[in-house]
């Protein structure tokens, strides 16, 4: 998965989720991928900074991955976010 972050003049943080069909040809495997990453990051806000602009790519393995798999890799990359903001 890959993260793309940019600072915003929000004052709450904004994500975006995109599954390609690379990842997944059906359209309810992409839509069920998107929602399992958009409960992930509700779980995780009160951990996120505000006022970014954040957007989750997926990569091709990523339709392999469980529910718990999912969060576990979206917390990862959301404490990397947290620390490389702090400095």
């Amino acid at each position: 998965m890959i993260i793309v972050v940019q600072k915003s003049s929000e004052p709450v943080s904004r994500f975006a989720f995109v599954v390609s069909k690379k990842v997944a040809k059906r359209a309810v495997d992409r839509n069920r991928m998107k929602r399992l990453m958009r409960e992930s990051v509700h779980h995780l806000l009160p951990s996120i900074q505000s006022g970014y602009d954040v957007v989750f790519v997926t990569k091709n393995n990523f339709a392999l991955k469980s529910e718990i798999d999912i969060e576990h890799s979206l917390e990862i990359l959301l404490q990397n976010l947290v620390s490389s903001t702090k400095k």
